[in-house]
């Protein structure tokens, strides 16, 4: 097996003074390990960001002195479920999507690994989904293998470029932004209680009520802000099924803050 790679973009420091780094969802990971896989030197990532692999930033495609450093952790990874006969290894797609959802902070919830089979990362088990009482243990074994740190800050050309702006160009990073901080943390919330209930179960009626008023809210959003936010980027909804890009719906919003004068950090005191 190849090993699983967690690449993460950076944050502003937090309240405390320490970096926050975030992991990109899964698909934008499996993108740009691809990409960088067969050498690539940047990536367009989506209609938003792209990728420079020299530099080891992500950039606003429209504007790249709007950078963030990113990073790329690999870890020799491996996990296994055990029958009567002993260990198996997953295999390297359900490795893939099991790491994934064991490093997005669901160490204690339910993680549904397909339509059959679901993971209980506390009790360390598979089970099947229509009945709890069939499950085997699983295990999971790392070594790290591979560290990738950003070369290059991104944030006094970010800062230089901000001050040589014009008053109005500041004016509109500063002023008139209320009403829009408002609905922008309006969205967050709701991101948050959709995520919450989203478990991956296709019965969820509750989930999917509430994933259609977020993409709703989402369309909304984008008409009347239409600038920055392009609602195909948040979510798709081919073949009837709805799915939500919370990750880069949480980067764009937050960055949108940033630039109107708030802190998100601040929310959570």
């Amino acid at each position: 097996m190849s090993g699983h790679a967690v690449w993460q973009w950076k944050l502003d420091l937090d309240k405390h003074g320490n970096e926050s780094w975030t992991d990109y969802s899964f698909a934008d990971a499996t993108k740009i390990e691809k990409a960088h896989a067969k050498g690539e030197e940047s990536l367009v990532l989506n209609k938003n960001y792209s990728i420079d692999f020299k530099e080891m930033i992500q950039f606003q495609t429209s504007d790249r002195y709007r950078q963030r450093p990113i990073r790329r952790i690999k870890d020799k990874v491996q996990w296994f479920w055990k029958d009567d006969n002993g260990w198996k290894e997953y295999s390297s797609k359900d490795t893939e999507k099991i790491e994934y959802a064991y490093n997005q902070d669901k160490k204690n919830e339910k993680f549904a690994l397909n339509k059959t089979y679901c993971i209980h990362f506390p009790n360390m088990i598979q089970f099947r989904k229509e009945d709890y009482d069939r499950q085997r243990p699983i295990k999971r074994t790392a070594s790290e293998a591979e560290k990738g740190l950003p070369l290059t800050p991104s944030k006094k050309k970010k800062a230089a470029n901000d001050d040589d702006a014009g008053p109005a160009k500041k004016a509109k990073k500063q002023g008139d932004g209320n009403q829009e901080v408002q609905d922008l943390l309006q969205l967050r919330k709701l991101v948050a209680k959709v995520e919450e209930k989203d478990d991956g179960e296709d019965e969820n009626q509750v989930a999917k009520n509430l994933m259609k008023k977020l993409k709703d809210a989402i369309v909304a959003h984008a008409a009347k802000y239409s600038d920055y936010m392009d609602p195909e980027e948040m979510f798709n909804d081919e073949d009837g099924e709805l799915e939500i890009d919370y990750d880069n719906i949480y980067q764009c919003t937050e960055e949108r803050l940033e630039e109107l004068g708030h802190n998100v950090e601040d929310e959570e005191d």
